[in-house]
């Protein structure tokens, strides 16, 4: 069976029987199809009783709480019997036109749902005409709900007729019972195909709802809206139903796979909802506080950001209440194409953007400036966070993007760094994991197929622990390209670049570690040093704290292969001026690897400055290779005393070993380098792994 749209506006939001069990339309096999109400479940056994005995009226301004001055009833209308004004009823003042509910008469048959028809004053009397949707017996059945909107002693109460059948107008006494209810969005005149606008019938019962404190009900439908709904945040809302504004849906009580947008703009106003593009709010803060007076569901919540610039500092301190990540969305341009949307520094502020205590977010095209007072940053995830950056761009920001505390932190485009640079492009600190260069394709100074970060001081840091890859990315122009230190590591992939640093391409500090990944390495040019271990500077003060220093570089027969006869570089290290002149402090290197055909010889020769630490020459016939070279300075001041040893393994028998002394001036910088060569170019020398670990000491 089907009902008519005016009948499901009466009987919406009642109960029906099904199975002698009252159940709410939605859950009764009762569904809104093609504008009407059908019932899905017609077995005549089950259905036995749908109440459309009762109506659900038109809400009233007010009710009476005593019986009128005194009055005369004729043809559906109520006369004063004496000239005046209509007093207040229940504290308000009414309008013609207001439509009210008279339920105290001591002619009871006269009561019912009236219409302000006349005020009267001194030479006039009011007059009020029952309304149209209760001047007849049909529409005054027993059951019948009307809902009060104010008055100091009764709003929001809904008024049931609890006359029972059969009911004679202007006959029959009528009572009316008064009980506190659920706001439901119909009783104020809403609809639910999404057809009508239901803008009024809706702001009607937001503001009565909020005025209230109470829930608001939301029947299953599209309820058409066509501007701002003031206060709707305001609100908890309860049911299936959406607000449709635009193209854009809005389910008041989120469902699994729904997306729920808010729109923001520099020229919007927190009063709006921001349910559209055309009422958006004014700051992003108080866009995503929205979500977080929802209910738990799997839904996607956006914040859609319009292009100009944002004065403010945003901070959500906790988990949305979702299990997908919260998005924010600048105007869409193409990677690599600088944000139109900007958030810019209001000044002191700390952090532009920050996700703490598990949230779970995703930025993308947009700008932040601006935020370069100490420590301060453009984004950051902490504790427990997650996010992930597509086309940020940062610049004049102490640091750009910021992982901490056990977050994962995914970079996958973006430049940092544009004009003025950042103190810290990227910074990695206390448990984090990161990938930057997520789903990148290829490295670009663009920053359009994956990062770009320059003119900065340290263009990505890795610190207390802080593990993950740095793919597609490329660094140019910064004092240190990637700086790794305290327990740390960086894996690099997909041929990233490091270019033109003043300081040092990579740094790497108390035993910390990068891995570059042989199929796709990393490369480097114009740096003033390619990688460095400890401080970079003469003065290492801040440097003899630390018990040790390492760097592990791994590389194979992709980057260290050679059928040359005169000496390929291998290994090209530098230590700082002064980094190796404390007492006890050195470092121990291993080589291994193999060779190609056994018609001659090959060399391989480790020297430290003039120093030829090991110039050795493996035999013809020799398959597979190790060296080991240790050194340690035995002074701290006068006349410099280095003492090494080294160890040979040729196809695994007994190593050969010596020990020589050496007198580097350890006070200025020096170059670790390895060689390798062959006689006969018809073989070939694989060095098929470097590891250098540095030891520092105190003396």
């Amino acid at each position: 069976m089907s009902l008519s749209i005016l009948d499901a506006l009466l009987f919406g939001i009642r109960r029906v029987l099904v199975g002698g069990v009252e159940q709410t339309p939605d859950r009764a096999g009762i569904n809104l199809v093609g504008g009407n109400w059908t019932v899905t479940d017609n077995s005549a056994n089950n259905i036995k009783d749908l109440r459309l005995d009762t109506s659900i009226k038109l809400p009233v301004r007010v009710a009476t709480t005593a019986a009128l001055p005194a009055n005369t009833f004729a043809a559906n209308v109520l006369t004063a019997d004496a000239n005046g004004a209509l007093p207040a009823i229940d504290g308000v003042s009414l309008s013609v036109g207001d439509a009210m509910l008279v339920k105290d008469e001591s002619s009871a048959q006269y009561n019912g749902i009236y219409t302000v028809t006349a005020l009267g004053d001194a030479t006039n009397p009011w007059t009020l005409t029952r309304r149209s949707d209760f001047d007849a017996d049909a529409e005054a059945r027993p059951g019948t709900e009307v809902l009060v909107v104010e008055g100091d002693t009764q709003p929001l109460l809904v008024f049931t007729l609890t006359t029972l059948a059969p009911i004679t107008l202007n006959t029959t006494p009528l009572n009316f019972v008064g009980f506190k209810s659920e706001l439901n969005v119909l009783r104020f005149g809403a609809d639910p195909t999404g057809t009508n606008d239901s803008t009024a019938a809706v702001q009607a019962a937001v503001t009565a709802a909020f005025n209230d404190g109470a829930d608001l009900y939301w029947p299953p439908g599209d309820y058409l809206t066509s501007s701002s709904v003031t206060n709707f945040h305001d609100v908890r809302h309860r049911g299936p139903g959406r607000v449709k504004r635009g193209s854009d849906l809005w389910r008041v009580e989120p469902q699994d796979g729904d997306t729920l947008t808010v729109y923001v703009d520099p020229a919007g106003n927190d009063s709006n909802d921001g349910l559209s593009s055309s009422e958006p709010r004014l700051t992003i803060q108080g866009a995503g506080d929205i979500f977080y007076a929802l209910p738990f569901a799997e839904f996607t919540p956006k914040v859609q950001l319009a292009s100009g610039t944002f004065t403010e500092n945003v901070s959500y301190s906790k988990a949305f209440p979702t299990g997908q990540r919260i998005q924010f969305l600048g105007a869409d341009v193409s990677d690599g194409t600088a944000p139109t949307t900007i958030i810019d520094s209001p000044g002191g502020a700390v952090i532009g953007l920050s996700f703490q205590n598990g949230a779970r977010a995703y930025v993308e095209d947009v700008y932040f400036t601006d935020f370069s007072v100490t420590n301060a940053s453009g984004v950051t995830a902490s504790t427990g966070s997650d996010l992930w950056c597509k086309n940020v761009w940062c610049d004049n920001c102490d640091v750009g993007i910021e992982g901490a505390e056990e977050t994962r932190l995914r970079v996958e485009n973006g430049l940092i760094g544009e004009t003025t640079g950042c103190t810290t492009g990227i910074r990695c600190i206390s448990n984090v994991t990161f990938t930057i260069g997520y789903r990148g394709s290829a490295t670009s100074s663009l920053g359009d197929t994956g990062p770009a970060i320059r003119n900065c001081s340290t263009g990505i840091f890795a610190q207390e622990s802080a593990t993950g890859h740095a793919d597609y990315v490329h660094i140019d122009a910064c004092g240190v390209g990637a700086e790794v230190i305290d327990k740390s590591r960086f894996h690099f992939s997909e041929s990233p670049q490091i270019n033109n640093c003043t300081t040092a391409g990579i740094r790497a500090r108390v035993s910390s570690s990068y891995f570059d990944n042989p199929s796709s390495p990393l490369s480097f040019s114009g740096n003033a040093i390619d990688v460095l271990i400890g401080s970079g500077s003469v003065d290492i003060t801040n440097d003899q704290n630390y018990e040790s220093a390492g760097l592990f570089a791994v590389r194979d027969t992709a980057t260290a292969s050679t059928q040359s006869t005169s000496p390929q570089t291998v290994l090209s290290h530098q230590f700082p001026a002064g980094y190796l002149a404390t007492r006890a402090s050195g470092f121990v290197l291993r080589l291994s690897g193999d060779v190609v055909g056994t018609t001659s010889t090959k060399n391989v020769t480790v020297s430290l400055g003039a120093t030829t630490l090991l110039n050795h020459t493996i035999a013809s016939g020799t398959s597979d290779w190790v060296i080991e070279v240790e050194l340690a300075n035995r002074t701290a001041s006068g006349s410099p005393v280095q003492k090494y040893y080294t160890k040979v393994f040729e196809n695994g028998a007994s190593p050969s070993v010596a020990v020589a002394s050496a007198a580097e001036d350890l006070t200025v910088a020096k170059t670790l380098t390895v060689t390798h060569n062959v006689a006969d170019a018809a073989d070939r020398i694989d060095t098929e792994l470097v590891t250098l670990r540095t030891i520092r000491g105190f003396g």
